[in-house]
């Protein structure tokens, strides 16, 4: 192994000058080899096969020629100490290098001290001396919680969505919402989100899962970060062990994850209820839901889930010929929070900004089920007088944002 070279793949000159300026600063003493990618692959080839440098360097403002030379470094399992340098990079093209191989990604000269903790993150590698890695362990992990319909449209995601948000802006911290219905998501549509990405994509980087390749793949709603389902899919398959990765990484990142899964129990959607530390079923009070939360009950009983399960109530005072005493006689539980019918002032909400109201009847019942939820889980909540980031204002601005860009397209 040559820990003594850097090697350069760029045709640029201007990206060459940072980034020998980023290791010379580093070590003066390093050998530099530049190679012009449309002219000198084979001699790049030639040096891969003498020996593994310290760092390898692709220019990645053209997206094709970059992905190019990772796959052919790739192909030379050389691979591991691989930097893409750009100025610009679309999500596209960040993504597809990171699948290539390509081990970090920097913005010249935005990320100069970044580059120089990675190059001596490389030297430590090189040296057999494990490096300084800032490691999320379960004992400082997040917690799960999961919204689960009893029947497709039973206000699932809206409720889901809505905690999120309180969630974040009750604790002061990020929080992550993730949708699991596959088919049927709507947390993209809600966080207005132009992300093409879903779990299934987020599952090919597990095991080497970053905050640079989450945040790519996540939308910013305010406090919540939210993971959309974009892909339809009717065969959808995670393979188990990068499934587990992924949620650790989660956990490692985040006080706090919600989940809203598709009602189904595919195999994913089981893993994470495992690890739940609540759920949520959510039940509309019409005849139809009802029989299906019940049904939705006994089979968590037979999940060894059921513990962990409690009703809420949504539409709960929608007229739908049942009384409350029929529901509960039904359900054979007592609902953990009721939240009301807002079916119209939602969608007025969803159309000019997202969520509801803080203070409307909705967004006050969910609240209050938020802040029962999370003195339950004891989950850290600031003082209180102490000020708060407002999730729903960046929620909203985001959104502004994207319809005065629109507006400009048009």
């Amino acid at each position: 192994m040559d820990s003594d070279q850097a090697i350069i793949i760029s045709r640029e000159t201007a990206c060459v000058g940072e980034i020998r300026l980023a290791l010379k600063a580093f070590n003066p003493f390093l050998t530099v080899t530049e190679i012009d990618p449309s002219q000198q692959m084979e001699q790049l080839a030639a040096i891969l096969d003498a020996g593994e440098p310290l760092v390898i360097f692709i220019q990645a403002d053209d997206p094709e020629a970059a992905e190019y030379c990772a796959g052919e470094i790739r192909k030379a399992g050389r691979q591991n100490r691989t930097i893409a340098a750009y100025r610009q990079i679309d999500n596209t093209s960040f993504l597809a290098l990171r699948r290539q191989g390509v081990q970090e990604c920097v913005q010249l000269p935005n990320d100069r001290d970044r580059l120089q903790e990675i190059l001596r993150t490389f030297s430590s590698e090189c040296q057999g001396v494990p490096a300084a890695v800032e490691h999320r362990t379960a004992a400082a992990s997040g917690r799960f919680l999961s919204f689960v319909p009893a029947k497709p449209g039973a206000g699932t995601s809206t409720a889901a969505a809505h905690f999120a948000h309180y969630a974040a802006e009750l604790i002061g911290a990020r929080v992550a919402l993730v949708d699991l219905d596959m088919n049927c998501g709507v947390q993209g549509l809600m966080a207005r989100s132009e992300k093409n990405a879903s779990m299934i994509q987020a599952a090919q980087y597990a095991g080497r899962m970053e905050d640079s390749i989450w945040d790519r793949l996540t939308t910013h709603a305010g406090l919540v970060d939210v993971l959309p389902a974009t892909h339809r899919s009717l065969n959808t398959r995670i393979e188990a062990a990068r499934f587990d990765s992924l949620l650790s990484y989660l956990q490692g990142r985040y006080p706090l994850v919600i989940f809203d899964h598709s009602g189904n129990l595919e195999r994913y959607s089981v893993t994470v209820l495992e690890r739940s530390a609540q759920i949520f079923s959510i039940c509309a009070p019409d005849l139809s839901t009802v029989h299906q939360a019940r049904r939705s009950m006994e089979l968590f009983e037979d999940l060894r889930l059921r513990s962990k399960v409690s009703i809420v109530m949504t539409r709960d005072t929608a007229a739908t010929g049942l009384s409350r005493q029929t529901v509960l006689s039904m359900l054979g539980t007592q609902p953990i929070a009721s939240l009301p019918n807002a079916f119209s002032s939602l969608q007025t909400a969803l159309i000019a900004g997202g969520l509801a109201g803080r203070n409307s009847p909705y967004g006050r019942a969910v609240r209050a089920f938020t802040s029962q939820v999370l003195a339950d889980q004891r989950v850290a909540v600031p003082v209180a007088g102490a000020s708060r980031p407002d999730s729903w204002s960046g929620f909203r601005s985001a959104f502004s944002r994207l319809k005065s860009s629109a507006v400009a397209v048009r």
